[in-house]
């Protein structure tokens, strides 16, 4: 399944988090996956506005505790749980 889609309409880029399942939330994939969207609007000089959305139900727009604690400061979490240990953080994470 795709995380997100694009949809370009008079100059209007509407951007869908698909990921229903999760209530849209923003795991390490999708947030790869937004950025790459972000980017290919960002080229496009028709584009005008972007609207985020996400797909049906709910949507959680945090961060995920599978996928951000396995690269968060062993001192933080943002589960609430001890992270596992790491060397180093990864430069896409970032403490709450």
């Amino acid at each position: 399944m795709t995380e997100v889609l694009l949809n370009v309409t008079d100059g209007v880029a509407t951007v869908t988090f698909n990921r229903p399942e999760s209530m849209n939330a923003l795991d390490i994939a999708t947030k790869d996956a937004l950025l790459a969207t972000l980017v290919q609007v960002a080229e496009d000089s028709a584009v005008r506005c972007v609207v985020l959305t996400g797909q049906a139900g709910p949507s959680a727009w945090d961060r995920t505790c599978e996928s951000m604690s396995r690269c968060c400061p062993p001192e933080t979490s943002p589960c609430g749980q001890r992270c596992p240990s790491t060397t180093t953080p990864s430069s896409s994470c970032s403490p709450r």
